[in-house]
């Protein structure tokens, strides 16, 4: 726990070596330095910092007294000091704390924009035919993405415990991505884009795997991959042969991902443009839902991506 070896300790006092170390420093005083003169609670965790990141410890210090034969007093001769590394419930109390500012701060907008809406109809807007039926049609709306961003919650919730049954089965992938296409067909129509299936990869690619939740899977896919994507752009669906499993691809031209935002974009509620996606519809939790159904799975998803060439996203399937 300290990192010390026993060479950097032996002969060596317990100044010399707290002054290398912050977490035998910290020890040294909760043991020589009085509650009231420190001016800290000696029961709170120890922080230190290592390895660029914050470590917390819980601590127990016991002494140990004897009596010494012909003696009455006990004589403090040492003290054992118990620690444990807390630092994995620390980050877990830390990311609990962040879900819920972000789920309310991703509930708060709908519901303020609701309630500015039923304000408006409350104080007579109701009587105003310019804008009674577009003041509803708003709050409906604001409504559905507050029982989107639920929905997609609970998914989430169920995959992640284990909740949510799969429903393996055989079937082709390639056929089940052309269905796909063909239920986006006013969408990329909208936004000019071309769905296509890449050259040499139109054939069948039996997998094993649960269809219904594949095919939210490449929803959320192809979907982001319309909307990102330039006008007048394409989305190709490739599938490549990886030993036991299936490689499915789809990408992109679009305007492409950062690379110090790779690593986020499967994070609950990340969103690379967030006033585009709000005003698209986008919950922030469409990739999160995909790299949990893929790994219910067992198996792996990934994104490359250029900055003004375009995106792909990844994931493989047992080959049936």
């Amino acid at each position: 726990i300290t990192g010390l070896h026993k060479e950097d300790v032996i002969g060596k006092s317990v100044q010399d070596i707290s002054v290398s170390n912050d977490l035998v420093r910290l020890l040294i005083q909760d043991l020589f330095i009085p509650e009231n003169k420190s001016g800290e609670n000696k029961k709170a965790p120890i922080k230190i910092y290592a390895d660029n990141k914050e470590s917390y410890f819980e601590k127990e210090i016991i002494p140990i007294k004897i009596i010494l034969t012909g003696e009455s007093e006990e004589k403090l001769i040492g003290n054992v000091i118990l620690l444990q590394n807390i630092t994995p419930y620390k980050e877990l109390d830390f990311a609990k704390t962040n879900f819920i500012a972000t789920v309310s701060h991703e509930l708060k907008t709908p519901i303020m924009s609701i309630q500015g809406y039923l304000e408006t109809l409350s104080d007579g807007g109701i009587e105003d035919p310019t804008i009674n039926s577009i003041y509803i049609e708003k709050a409906l709306k604001n409504v559905e993405r507050m029982i989107m961003i639920i929905d997609d919650l609970v998914n989430i919730s169920m995959l992640e415990s284990g909740e949510l049954a799969l429903n393996y089965k055989k079937f082709d992938i390639n056929a089940l991505v052309q269905e796909v296409y063909e239920s986006l067909e006013m969408q990329a129509s909208a936004a000019q884009t071309k769905l296509a299936i890449k050259e040499g990869c139109d054939h069948v690619f039996n997998v094993y795997a649960d269809e219904k939740l594949i095919r939210e899977v490449l929803v959320n896919l192809i979907s982001n991959a319309i909307k990102y994507g330039n006008k007048g752009g394409f989305v190709h669906a490739g599938f490549y042969n990886m030993g036991d499993n299936i490689l499915i691809e789809i990408a992109d031209n679009g305007l492409g991902i950062a690379k110090e935002q790779l690593n986020r974009v499967f994070e609950r509620f990340f969103r690379i443009e967030k006033s585009r996606s709000r005003d698209m519809g986008g919950t922030g939790l469409g990739l999160s839902i995909v790299k949990h159904i893929i790994e219910a799975h067992n198996q792996n998803v990934n994104v490359r991506s250029t900055i003004g060439e375009g995106s792909t996203f990844g994931f493989t399937l047992q080959k049936a």
